[in-house]
């Protein structure tokens, strides 16, 4: 029975995200590993200082001043390299930032039962080299945004998942001889060195005319366009990062362990998804105000992806998770893993509309609803540590999550279509 319009159009667009995902969906698998790897070796309060470290570079990688979405929403409508060297040095003066951030945070933060089982000028220097390893990585991704642009996938698979299983290598040989937290910082910083000496070239020698298929004009102030994408982007990881800090600050080494742990898998479905609709910025970075039926088209069947694969991803996830803490003698925090799992599940449906507003020059269209979620959250937290019961902090902070998703659909598909209209484009688009 032959296929159906719609059904043609769906399946094809999944083996295009599905293409497009390869890399970094390995690089994840490569590194999602090491943190409970570190649960296995290292003591409880070395494991929660290990998962703050961890947090910097998650930080790292979305707080890039814009750099990764800067190549994207110019990439046909700038000089590459000049577009490269922009974007490069936006992104890793972002994860440069977030290490500076978070050596003046762990000032105060050093009072804490945490803050005080760890040395502090060990702890600085610590933050200091994971700072240093995430820029090198966040120039990798722009590296790596490009290519998938250019549909240069091996060059693109070698910056993400070649980095990705070299740190988890480096890492784990690191981990198991000197059994320290040391272990993630160097072997994320020897393992970028290495990786981006293979592909600074390789990206040089494949840089040819024939990548441009289509011209795009667009009025565009790129600073401007910087600075909201920073505002949005710090918004947004303080929103998604921060409640493991706060958690480490209200309820100890050993409660944040447990949430690491549960943190871990519960937030596998939105990282599959933010990984997977990675494509849909790639492909609207080619469109302009002709091509309104390309996009929606293209946004409601990732939407629809997203929604399919979201809820499907989350059994194996729930079932990794029983494995994990079965196999470990962990104690099994069920409702609260349960609970993190849906509300972050929900939030990785927000991908495509996310991906499809940077691409087409709209550098704040995330604010809004990370900024209303940090606002909650904060008032949870407020309230969690005044009655010191850190359960009210994780239910606020999931809450908030839930409701911020909802407010986003309100708005976001309107911005994304007002993006389209102030870009005209020449030659072939295609998705």
């Amino acid at each position: 029975m032959p296929e159906s319009s719609v059904q043609q159009p769906l399946w094809s667009l999944a083996n295009r995200l599905s293409g497009g995902a390869v890399g970094p969906l390995l690089s994840f698998v490569a590194l999602f590993a090491l943190p409970l790897l570190g649960a296995v070796v290292l003591s409880a309060s070395e494991f929660a200082f290990w998962a703050l470290l961890s947090t910097i570079a998650a930080v790292a990688l979305s707080l890039d001043f814009g750099g990764v979405a800067l190549v994207t929403a110019r990439f046909f409508a700038e000089p590459r390299a000049r577009l490269m060297m922009k974007s490069s040095a936006l992104s890793a003066s972002g994860a440069l930032t977030v290490g500076a951030f978070a050596c003046v945070v762990w000032i105060p933060y050093r009072h804490t039962e945490l803050g005080q089982s760890i040395p502090a000028a060990a702890a600085i220097a610590a933050i200091v080299t994971m700072s240093f390893a995430s820029a090198i990585r966040s120039v990798l991704m722009v590296v790596a945004q490009a290519a998938l642009i250019a549909n240069r996938l091996a060059l693109r698979n070698t910056a993400t998942a070649g980095h990705a299983f070299l740190a988890a290598i480096a890492t784990s040989v690191l981990l198991f001889t000197t059994q320290s937290f040391w272990a993630l910082p160097l072997g994320w910083l020897v393992s970028g060195i290495l990786v981006m000496s293979v592909v600074l070239p390789w990206w040089w020698r494949a840089r040819t005319p024939d990548l441009t298929k289509v011209t795009v004009t667009q009025h565009f102030e790129w600073r401007q366009y910087a600075g909201l994408r920073t505002l949005s982007t710090i918004t947004s990881s303080a929103w998604l990062n921060s409640d493991r800090w706060i958690i480490g600050a209200l309820g100890g080494p050993v409660l944040l362990a447990a949430y690491e742990v549960a943190w871990r898998f519960a937030a596998l479905p939105r990282y599959l998804l933010a990984i997977l609709m990675l494509r849909v910025g790639a492909d609207v970075a080619g469109l302009g105000r002709s091509d309104k039926q390309q996009l929606r088209a293209m946004l409601g069947g990732a939407t629809l992806i997203a929604v399919v694969a979201g809820s499907l991803s989350c059994a194996p996830v729930a079932a990794a998770y029983f494995a994990f803490v079965s196999l470990t003698g962990a104690e099994p925090r069920w409702p609260m893993f349960l609970a993190m799992l849906a509300a972050f599940t929900v939030s990785g449906v927000t991908a495509p509309l996310s991906m499809a507003g940077a691409a087409v020059g709209n550098a704040w269209i995330d604010f809004p609803y990370a900024f209303g979620a940090l606002v909650m959250s904060g008032g949870a937290a407020v309230i969690a540590a005044r009655s010191e019961l850190p359960d009210v902090f994780i239910i606020g902070y999931l809450t908030a999550t839930v409701i911020s998703v909802l407010c986003y659909f309100l708005y976001a598909p309107a911005l994304v279509r007002r993006g389209l209209e102030t870009r005209e484009t020449t030659g072939p688009s295609e998705i």
